[in-house]
């Protein structure tokens, strides 16, 4: 029988393999990116200029700046913004730090230097665009007429509902000046290349996907105006005046179509957001001696439900001794005061549920290294994880309740801490069967 301590160290060693497997310097050396750089370094005739943000920007710069100057092309200026601890030592691009997942004023200056590179090019020059998860908060600049406290307050309202990523995104896209495609705006008519790290899961509509991941600074944005506004009425959210008025008034619409952006041309470059998934995959497959397996589709919705639907899908079917493994954005209904986020409710919701059903443990983790508010990634749940809360005196239920799962976690040495990861892809779930 395994004991607790290896099924634990089993499950992070293979939640940290995936993080290292989706860092931007592993992605970049993917078949077919460097062959694309190349023939755009031989291609491109001016400036070159790269600009991004996101929690896996300046890890992003770093990796195409090695890739670009192996290709011998050169570039003649960049700006990347990132999150605290998240910064890497660059040779042509200036890395800046700004607030997250809460805005500040570094956000809003950072909007106005990508604003002034992007407008600062010509037909022959090339943008080059670096966005992954986190970019939002990064790049906080609303539209003119719209008040930076406002818009950080109706950003927290929508995520304290429990709206998802598309939504929250869709109202963002037409509220934050350098999103929805005007930042590709402001760069035309110059050639564009836009690489992207994905954090969200692909919703079967690509040209939504793409425009969600960072809020699509540099792509069309599909959505409209009245369909940011029907999301705040899906979540029976009041908008102050000055937002109402913004997404009433037909300027502020997003542009639909390259032809609207008018760049001269642009590629676009989707690095692998499942190489976590595989990395964690491949860990196990040399680490662990019975069966893995993928489930799907990759479940999405709030954290607590989907960890009551998992703890009761695995005690009432049939699965084997193996491991199960998932990827995926959770959201949470914010109606407590505690810290955490949603794959630590998950993962309590889940320990809850199974009761203590033994030769059961699990682990759900965001790879950016936060979940939510705090230090954590993640936490680690077993068979005792009830037990061990109750010698804290901890009321496992009330921590729930009350969004307070970082603690709780903490209190009983199974949250699960990487430190900065420089990458952001979906978050992983794995559960073991070790019966």
């Amino acid at each position: 029988m395994t004991s607790r301590e290896e099924m634990k160290e089993l499950l992070v060693s293979a939640f940290k393999a995936g993080i290292a497997a989706a860092h931007p310097e592993q992605l970049f050396d993917r078949e077919g990116i460097c062959e694309t750089l190349k023939e755009l370094a031989v291609e491109v005739k001016g400036k070159v200029v790269i600009v991004g943000a996101g929690k896996a920007s300046a890890a992003m710069a770093c990796a195409f700046e090695r890739e670009w100057d192996a290709a011998g092309g050169v570039v003649s200026d960049g700006f990347v913004v990132t999150r605290e601890d998240y910064e890497c030592k660059t040779q042509w691009t200036e890395i800046a730090l700004a607030g997250h997942p809460y805005a500040d004023d570094r956000s809003i200056d950072a909007t106005a230097r990508l604003l002034q590179l992007a407008q600062s090019l010509s037909a022959d020059d090339l943008l080059v665009s670096l966005w992954s998860g986190g970019a939002s908060s990064l790049l906080s600049a609303p539209i003119h007429g719209v008040d930076p406290a406002s818009l950080q307050h109706l950003s927290r309202a929508l995520v304290n509902a429990g709206a998802d990523i598309f939504e929250i995104n869709t109202v963002r896209r037409h509220l934050l000046a350098a999103s929805g495609g005007r930042l590709a705006m402001a760069a035309a008519p110059a050639q564009l290349l836009n690489i992207v790290l994905p954090d969200v899961v692909d919703p079967d509509n690509d040209e939504l996907w793409l425009a969600t991941i960072a809020s699509g600074p540099t792509m069309p944005d599909p959505t409209t105006l009245q369909d940011a506004a029907q999301v705040l009425k899906t979540w029976e959210i009041l908008p102050p005046p000055d937002i109402a008025a913004a997404l009433d008034d037909a300027k502020n619409e997003t542009p639909k179509t390259w032809e609207e952006i008018r760049v001269t041309a642009q590629t676009t470059i989707v690095l692998p957001g499942n190489a976590a998934i595989e990395g964690a995959a491949a860990y196990l497959e040399a680490h662990w001696d019975g069966d893995i397996h993928m489930i799907t589709p990759d479940p999405a919705g709030d954290a607590t439900e989907i960890g009551v639907e998992f703890g009761q899908g695995f005690q009432q079917a049939s699965f084997g001794r193996g491991v199960y493994l998932c990827a995926g954005e959770l959201t949470v209904q914010a109606s407590g005061d505690g810290a955490g986020g949603p794959n630590q409710e998950f993962a309590l919701a889940m320990a809850l549920t199974l009761d203590g059903a033994v030769n059961i443990y699990a682990l759900s983790g965001d790879t950016d290294g936060i979940d939510g508010k705090g230090t954590h990634a993640g936490a680690f749940i077993a068979p005792d994880t009830l037990a061990h809360f109750a010698k804290e005196g901890i009321d496992a239920g009330e921590a729930l309740m009350r969004n307070n799962t970082a603690p709780a976690f903490a209190a009983i040495g199974d949250a699960v801490i990487t430190g900065p990861t420089f990458t952001n892809v979906n978050d992983l779930r794995l559960v073991v069967i070790n019966g």
